[in-house]
């Protein structure tokens, strides 16, 4: 029988016979502001049986400690928690739970360990939950933890381990719900056969949050897109924090992969580094009308494409990114274009006062390239500089339009257009832009093809760029027959170095 903690207002203790059983029995008996406590040791017998009371509010399940308190359902097959019925601020607290599973409940196998449909709000404070699964034939999702509804707090809770047949190795979103990852909790080592390794927020799910501050995301992987995350609803915001050594091994968005209108990606002072994508987007991928934000020191760096976008892929029709100051994309690599940063065919690159630094691509865009149908805009003193192309446009490759104010072109290096290469139909407005130190193996600093789109490079500096003997009278390459470019370079052709 439970047993009334002597003087401890509302407190009940589970009787030590390790037996989940007991540990939901006890629970069911809890009223207003109770707390519940279980002893050390390992307790089994997994049946997706435990469950706040119903209109209970302020209840608290809690352990001896991570790592004291163990809640085993390896051999249950079957999860631990199944939480549709929570009251106002449900807490877990201070116990690891771990070999949860899916597998044998049917067709409601979301949520290896735990399932919450609820739209009470739970905190899960001081947890260590691993080796959660869910598979089989069908849609499962959510290795760890499913959330369908309602709103879920982690505080120094980690998650680890934990598998999924379909989407989200860590956790699934779903419903509108809101998880918020804070005060050093990580989701870490999960995989996705589908998309989402660590975290995914399902289709639909309008008003959806996930946010990690002060905390960790590594070595997550997905079949799918979306190494780390992957979200086609709702919101998403990362601060504070590092994503690391995630992988899409077949997708986009080594990272981070967003997907479809409403969707959003707010990337504040952390760090994505090391993540790789099997096709586009090495660190984060944006599709279908998305909105990325790489705002105040974020950094995306050392990620790896095989397809473009080492750093950042930004495609789709209305998908928008935009780079904000002190916010760095460097040290990325595509196998396709766009070392740095791709923006492909319907989406927009905005820049303010943002670094793309020694990135490099097999093709073209060393630094950034810009697909015919795109667009994208420098301003605010954007350093561009140190790229590397396989082909041509060291720092900026250009097949559809580009507006360059005060971006600043440095150090770059291709084969044609070291600094700014534009295509055919290629337009590109410069106002206070300065190319230097760029380095073409064949042809010019600033590369124009064969009619090209309205060009106007008036009020910019080429200086200082080495590359072959170029027409103009300075370091540029103009294949346009028409003339229609306007090539008044203001103080142009300033200490370039042509090489025969």
């Amino acid at each position: 029988m439970p047993q009334l903690l002597i003087g401890a207002a509302s407190g009940l203790t589970v009787p030590n016979t390790y037996a989940v059983a007991d540990i939901a029995s006890t629970l069911a008996t809890a009223t207003d502001n109770t707390v519940v406590t279980f002893a050390a040791g390992t307790w089994t017998g997994c049946a997706d049986s435990i469950e706040f009371p119903a209109g209970v509010a302020n209840v608290t399940l809690r352990g001896a400690g991570r790592g004291s308190s163990r809640i085993n359902c390896y051999g249950s097959n079957a999860r631990a928690f199944a939480l549709s019925a929570l009251a106002p601020g449900a807490r877990l607290e201070g116990f690891t739970l771990y070999g949860g599973s899916g597998m044998g409940l049917g067709s409601s196998r979301d949520g290896g360990c735990l399932i919450k449909t609820s739209t009470s709000d739970l905190t899960l404070k001081e947890l260590h939950i691993f080796q959660c699964r869910v598979g089989g034939s069908g849609t499962f999702r959510g290795g760890a933890m499913h959330i369908g509804g309602g709103s879920v707090v982690l505080e120094n809770t980690w998650i680890t381990e934990s598998t999924a047949g379909n989407y989200g190795g860590g956790i699934s979103i779903d419903g509108g719900a809101s998880v918020v990852v804070a005060d050093t909790s990580s989701i870490s080592t999960s995989t996705a056969y589908g998309s989402g390794g660590g975290v995914y927020v399902a289709p639909g799910s309008i008003g959806s949050l996930f946010a990690i501050s002060y905390g960790a995301m590594e070595d997550n992987s997905a079949a799918g897109s979306g190494g780390a995350i992957f979200a086609s609803a709702g919101d998403v915001d990362i601060r504070n924090c590092l994503v690391a050594d995630a992988t899409a091994n077949s997708g986009s968005g080594g990272g981070v992969a967003v997907a479809g209108m409403g969707t959003s990606l707010s990337m504040i002072d952390m760090q994505m580094t090391r993540c790789s994508a099997g096709s586009d987007g090495g660190g984060v991928a944006a599709t279908g009308g998305a909105r990325v934000t790489l705002g105040f020191e974020a950094k995306l760096d050392v990620n790896t494409a095989s397809g473009s976008g080492g750093g950042l892929s930004c495609a789709g029709t209305d998908s928008v990114c935009v780079v904000s100051p002190r916010a760095a994309v460097q040290g990325n690599v595509a196998s396709g274009g766009g070392g740095g940063i791709m923006v492909e065919p319907g989406a927009r690159l905005e820049m303010y006062d943002a670094l793309v630094a020694s990135n490099a691509a097999s093709g073209s865009g060393g630094g950034i390239g810009v697909a015919l149908g795109a667009s994208a805009l420098l301003d605010g003193v954007t350093n561009v500089t140190s790229n590397m192309a396989g082909a041509n446009g060291g720092g900026i490759h250009v097949a559809g339009s580009a507006e360059l104010r005060e971006a600043r072109l440095m150090d770059n290096m291709a084969t044609d257009g070291a600094g700014v290469w534009i295509g055919t139909g290629g337009s590109v407005n410069g106002t206070r832009w300065a190319a230097s130190r760029n380095t073409a193996s064949s042809r010019g600093a600033v590369f124009l093809s064969t009619s090209p789109g309205p060009v106007d490079l008036s009020g910019g500096h080429v200086c200082g760029n080495m590359g072959p003997v170029a027409r103009m009278g300075l370091n540029l390459w103009c294949d346009d027959p028409t003339g229609a470019a306007s090539l008044s370079l203001t103080a142009g052709g300033c200490g370039n170095t042509y090489v025969i």
